[in-house]
């Protein structure tokens, strides 16, 4: 199981797992199966945060209905919020969400690059068990734009 297989990589690292899924282009099911590894591992009794970093979709922000949030990632990640005002505990999913943008700026350039990333996953590993990120399926192309 993928749960299983997670715990075997981690090996004796105590710190949380980051997982980035992207399709090999749109509506291929990436989001779906993000929500479906989050959901799942949450089920299991870990703490999960599922991270919208697809600021062109938005899937997950929308599928979830945290369009209203009044934050997201890609403030957090630019410095213009704190990362606790990015994230969305609990909401009835059983996993906290990290959603795209408050702001539904588009693109993703400037999210990808950002400096703060470092610190931002260094303090989410501590956090949650499993951190599920749904990203830009092109985001290596967006970043050489």
């Amino acid at each position: 199981d993928v749960l299983e297989a997670l715990d075997a990589s981690a090996g004796r690292d105590p710190s949380g797992r980051i997982v980035l899924l992207a399709g090999a282009h749109a509506d291929v099911g990436a989001t779906t199966l993000a929500a479906a590894l989050a959901t799942t591992a949450a089920a299991d009794g870990r703490r999960v945060l599922l991270i919208d970093a697809d600021l062109r979709a938005r899937g997950a922000t929308q599928a979830l209905d945290l369009d209203g949030a009044t934050a997201g990632i890609h403030e957090a990640a630019m410095g213009a919020a704190p990362l606790d005002h990015a994230i969305v505990e609990g909401g009835g999913h059983g996993f906290d969400v990290a959603p795209a943008s408050a702001s539904r700026l588009g693109g993703g350039r400037e999210l990808y690059s950002a400096a703060l990333w470092p610190q931002i996953l260094a303090q989410l590993r501590i956090r949650y068990d499993l951190v599920v990120m749904d990203v830009l399926h092109d985001m290596y192309k967006e970043e050489t734009k």
